[in-house]
């Protein structure tokens, strides 16, 4: 009865004689699935909630849609605005929170997103700001926080983050920068020196260790601890740098670790020296 009496709803805004073409109406009244019914050749069409208000509203001439459309809250106010011409979206794009403030304004140009793009906080601040060439990003993207101070800065060309981009803390200083090749993040040039420190530190201890003559459980302990060092300098880089929270587990298991092996693997000789060849 329900799904009748919508359907009857849905026909009775219909405008106009002569209908061409299908189009789908999809409510959230689980009892009342999707269905296809006729547009019309000119006039609006208009869906709606299970409860009866209004959902949707679509402009046909032609044949197709042209005109305005409209998406709905419940409570009535517009969620989605925009304007099509032939079947394709063109002009400006408009969405909104429930509140009625404005979420998103983004431009079409023959369906595709073209020009400057904006988002909004609830609050009416700006979160954010690009532009689009031919349906892709194109040029710098910033987004804000709430404050708005800046908090990140990309360049996109063809659609593909290119060049340099960086990340602020809310008080302006930089939290963190990476370079972009055709949309592939550079090698991160901190993290690799970090990393071969640690193998350079491991080989310099295990040449000093030949030398001094240590014995087979003092070499394994040392090239375990070396092999744990990068993430303990990554960690202390980070907290430094990156200004990210300091990795207490990490450490904590690192300096677990050492003592257990410095206990367990380290096995002095009778007169207390460990640096000392195995037989």
């Amino acid at each position: 009865m329900k799904c009748t009496l919508i359907s009857f709803m849905l026909l009775s805004v219909l405008v106009g004689t002569v209908y061409a073409g299908t189009h789908k109406f999809v409510h959230d009244d689980q009892k009342c699935p999707a269905r296809t019914i006729k547009a019309v050749q000119n006039g609006v069409v208009k869906a709606f909630y299970a409860d009866g208000k209004l959902k949707e509203e679509w402009t046909f001439k032609d044949g197709k849609r042209n005109g305005p459309a409209k998406m709905y809250y419940r409570n009535g106010q517009v969620y989605w605005e925009v304007n099509y011409i032939n079947d394709r979206i063109d002009g400006m794009e408009r969405t909104y929170y429930e509140s009625g403030k404005k979420e998103q304004e983004n431009t079409y140009k023959n369906g595709k997103y073209e020009g400057l793009a904006t988002a909004y906080y609830e609050s009416g601040k700006k979160e954010r700001e690009n532009t689009y060439k031919n349906g892709k990003y194109e040029g710098l993207e910033t987004t804000f926080y709430e404050s708005g101070k800046i908090e990140t800065e990309e360049t996109y060309k063809n659609g593909k983050i290119e060049g340099l981009a960086t990340t602020y803390f809310e008080d302006g200083t930089i939290k963190r920068d990476a370079v972009y090749r055709n949309g592939q993040r550079s090698p991160d040039y901190p993290h690799i020196i970090i990393h071969m420190s640690a193998l350079v530190i491991c080989l310099a201890g295990v040449i000093l260790l030949m030398k001094l003559g240590a014995n087979r459980n003092t070499y394994l302990f040392y090239i375990i601890m070396s092999f744990n060092l990068p993430a303990v300098f990554s960690c202390i880089y980070e907290y430094k740098v990156d200004r990210e929270p300091f990795d207490y587990v990490q450490v904590g298991l690192f300096i677990a670790m050492l003592t257990f092996f410095a206990i367990v693997i380290i096995k002095p000789d009778k007169k207390g020296k460990t640096l000392k060849k195995s037989k």
